[in-house]
C-alpha cells in the first residue's frame, strides 16, 4: 500500500492509522502488529525491491521487456507466473477496465454476440449521438448556433478513455435544450438545399430522439 500509492513512511508513524490498523488486524489476526517505520524504510523496502527485480526478469523471460506497449495478455501471463511461483502474491484484473469492457460490449455488441439482440438499440442510439457530435464539431457554422445556446463542449467516444460512450450521451442529454434551440434556430434552415441537407435533416432527428 505505501509503495503502490506513494503514502509517506511518515504515515505509520500516524496514531490514527495505527489504531486503524490494530482494530483491523486484531478482529481476524490477533497479536498482529503493523509494520515500524524502520522496517518500512529497511527490510519491507528491499522485499519490494527485490519483487521489482523478480518481476522485470519475467517480463524478460516472456518476451514483452523489448516491447514497447505491454498488451493484457501479457500481464495476464506475467501475473499467472508471478502466482505459481508465490503463492502468497496473486494478480487481480482492473476493476475500471473490467467495467469498461462491459460497457463497451454493451454499446458495441458484436453481431454474432449473444447480447446483440437486447443490446442493438442501444448501438443504435450511440450512432445516433455520434452522428450529433461529429456534425456540429465538423462544421463551424452548426458549433456556432450551438455555442449560441451552451457553453458546454461536446464529448465524443475515445479508446483511450474509459466509458466514453456513458459520458458522451450523458453530456447530450445535460446540452439537449440547447441543441433543441439549435436545430430550431433560423440560421439552421441554411443547410437547406445544400451538400449538407440529409445530414443536417438527419441530426435534427437524432436531437428530438433523445
Amino acid at each position: 500500500m505505501f509503495y503502490a500509492f506513494a503514502l509517506p513512511f511518515s504515515t505509520a508513524k500516524n496514531s490514527y492509522f495505527r489504531q486503524f490498523v490494530y482494530k483491523l488486524a486484531n478482529s481476524k489476526l490477533a497479536g498482529y502488529v503493523p509494520p515500524t517505520y524502520n522496517k518500512l524504510r529497511t527490510m519491507f523496502l528491499n522485499a519490494c525491491e527485490c519483487f521489482t527485480s523478480t518481476f522485470s526478469g519475467f517480463l524478460e523471460k516472456e518476451g514483452t521487456g523489448r516491447r514497447g506497449l505491454l498488451s493484457t495478455s501479457c500481464f495476464k501471463a506475467v501475473g499467472l507466473s508471478i502466482e505459481a511461483k508465490y503463492p502468497l502474491i496473486f494478480s487481480m484484473p482492473c476493476v475500471v477496465h473490467t467495467v469498461n469492457l462491459a460497457l463497451k460490449a454493451i454499446c458495441e455488441p458484436p453481431n454474432n454476440s449473444s447480447q446483440y439482440n437486447e443490446c442493438k438499440w442501444i448501438y443504435a442510439l450511440m450512432s445516433d449521438c455520434d452522428d450529433i457530435i461529429t456534425f456540429v464539431s465538423h462544421h463551424g457554422k452548426a458549433l456556432a448556433i450551438f455555442q449560441k445556446y451552451s457553453t458546454h463542449v461536446l464529448l465524443k467516444v475515445a479508446e483511450t478513455r474509459f466509458a466514453s460512450h456513458v459520458m458522451m450521451a450523458e453530456r447530450l442529454l445535460q446540452v439537449k435544450n440547447a441543441l433543441e434551440k439549435m436545430v430550431l434556430d433560423a440560421e439552421w434552415k441554411s443547410f437547406s438545399k445544400t451538400n449538407f441537407e440529409s445530414k443536417a435533416d438527419k441530426v435534427k432527428e437524432c436531437v428530438f430522439f433523445l
